[in-house]
């Protein structure tokens, strides 16, 4: 089964109103597999007017107090008037965590997680971010773009920079 998905942003148009507004320049094409995907879905773009809300928590170990406080539950509070879009940070974690089966426990855990504190998939796309491979095809296109002036002002460049010294 083919999903076909448009990158939407919301945007300011130009008589101040607010309203999806779909990029042409990107096109995202999504192969849904059920026998390979951890998390398979079925997603239309809606025609919604609400905001878009995406973000997503490292697979690196065990989610702890400091990811409930820190983004966990405003993803459950913020479920009702966003669009959420809610991931799992596989590809993301693969810096810090290179054994496949620890990785795939910790990915279990931040699922059986989000739904313990509360975000209902009827209302939030709960996805592994590996499941999708133009995250990574995309991510390639912007890592080749970036100049270094603009990233040296980025705070996570900085931060690992300083502890690659020490």
């Amino acid at each position: 089964m083919n999903k076909f998905l448009t990158l939407a942003f919301m945007m300011k148009g130009s008589e101040g109103g607010e309203g999806v507004k779909t990029l042409p320049c990107f096109f995202v094409y999504y192969q849904c597999l059920p026998e390979k995907a951890f998390f398979c879905y079925s997603f239309r773009m809606s025609q919604t007017k609400k905001q878009i809300l995406l973000s997503g928590i490292q697979a690196t170990g065990k989610p702890h107090i400091g990811n409930y406080f820190g983004a966990m539950k405003q993803f459950v509070d913020l479920q009702d008037s966003y669009q959420s879009h809610i991931f799992i940070a596989d590809l993301h974690a693969l810096n810090t965590v290179q054994n496949k089966d620890q990785l795939r426990q910790n990915i279990i855990d931040i699922a059986l997680d989000y739904l313990a504190i509360g975000l209902d998939p009827k209302k939030t796309l709960i996805y592994k971010q590996s499941d999708i491979p133009e995250h990574a095809e995309l991510a390639w296109i912007f890592e080749t773009i970036t100049t270094m002036p603009y990233l040296m002002r980025a705070h996570a460049y900085k931060d690992a920079k300083k502890k690659a010294r020490k």
